[in-house]
């Protein structure tokens, strides 16, 4: 796969599902504060959010609730055609056109979790959950 079309299929990923401005208050604060604590050390726990519970109570327990939150919202595979630029959650399947003739859908590209993942959390972060 090359560079552009990779770079494509995360484009199409990233307007489809939701970005980090998108998240959550608490996911947004947890996502900086993990990428802050794998790029500079860890911290120690900070502020309280809205439920009175530490906002940072560590990397791995950032990256838990991250994950789950990857869980609920993002499809596990995607297929992305390249002819369209388009993203669909089932396979392309071929079709019989009106004189009978099987039709094969166009080249797809099967898009991975950890790919997924990539494009929505756009750092080295996404490695962790």
């Amino acid at each position: 796969m090359s560079t552009r079309t990779q770079d494509a299929i995360a484009k199409a990923i990233r307007e489809a599902y939701p970005l980090p401005s998108e998240f959550p208050h608490r996911l947004r604060r947890l996502r900086a504060l993990a990428t802050w604590d794998l790029w500079h050390g860890p911290m120690l726990p900070s502020e309280l959010d809205e439920d009175d519970k530490p906002l940072w109570s560590g990397f791995s327990a950032a990256c838990i609730e991250l994950r789950a939150w990857a869980d609920a919202t993002l499809p596990r595979v995607l297929f992305y055609d390249d002819e369209c630029g388009m993203l669909s959650d089932g396979e392309p399947e071929g079709w019989q056109d009106e004189d009978g003739q099987w039709i094969e859908p166009e080249p797809y590209y099967r898009v991975e979790w950890r790919e997924i993942l990539a494009a929505v959390f756009p750092s080295k972060l996404s490695e962790y959950l």
